[in-house]
């Protein structure tokens, strides 16, 4: 029978951390967990849940303990976190999260960072998150260039198409705004390249 609970537990578990997962993608946008208002979720997993482990993941997601959805949804259930349990699973993810690599991985990722590291653990976690976050920012402006590439190219090749429409002598006006196409077309290259170069350097430092 206790196998049979335990495996119980774990079902209800994973369904309602899918489920709270999907109701927190909102959080996404700031990194932080939102408040869960009047919850839907069939059943009482609350009742039968390994309180540890929700603090575990809880912490290593770099979820403060005032933040946790889990905890929120159960509490507007009506059902309380055994806290003894909880803060031990925590505090055991949080020491998982608290890590160069971890912290790098959710700089990058664009996550927030909740103030959860040990003052001995956190300089050298800011200092990678850092580095994370400095190279998704340029990632996002690389994003955003290509586009822009791809849009100047298509006003390019609009007016390529004009020329050998119109007349074997095309206007000033309109060679004038092909080069200065050209020209913009290079920029956006060039810091394209300078971005990307500089991503590879910040990589180099993460390792």
């Amino acid at each position: 029978m206790s196998s049979i609970r335990a495996l119980h537990s774990i079902v209800t578990l994973l369904l309602f951390a899918v489920t709270g997962a999907l109701s927190g993608c909102s959080s996404l946008s700031d990194g932080r967990p939102t408040a869960i208002s009047g919850p839907h979720v069939s059943g009482s997993p609350c009742k039968v849940t390994d309180w540890f482990e929700i603090g575990r993941i809880d912490g290593l997601n770099g979820v403060s303990i005032e933040n946790s959805v889990y905890v929120g949804r159960c509490r507007a259930l009506g059902f309380d976190k055994d806290q003894e349990l909880y803060t031990a699973g925590w505090e055991r993810g949080r020491i998982d999260y608290c890590t160069p690599e971890r912290a790098f991985d959710a700089g990058r990722a664009g996550e927030s960072y909740s103030g959860i590291c040990p003052k001995n653990l956190e300089e050298k976690f800011l200092e990678k998150y850092q580095t994370g976050a400095e190279i998704a920012a340029l990632e996002k402006k690389n994003a955003t260039l290509e586009i822009e590439v791809d849009h100047k190219l298509s006003e390019f090749s609009a007016l390529e198409m004009s020329v050998e429409a119109t007349s074997p002598t095309p206007a000033k006006s309109i060679l004038d705004e092909m080069n200065k196409l050209k020209s913009t077309i290079q920029k956006i290259r060039d810091d394209l390249s300078k971005n990307t170069h500089q991503i590879e350097l910040l990589e180099k430092t993460a390792l």
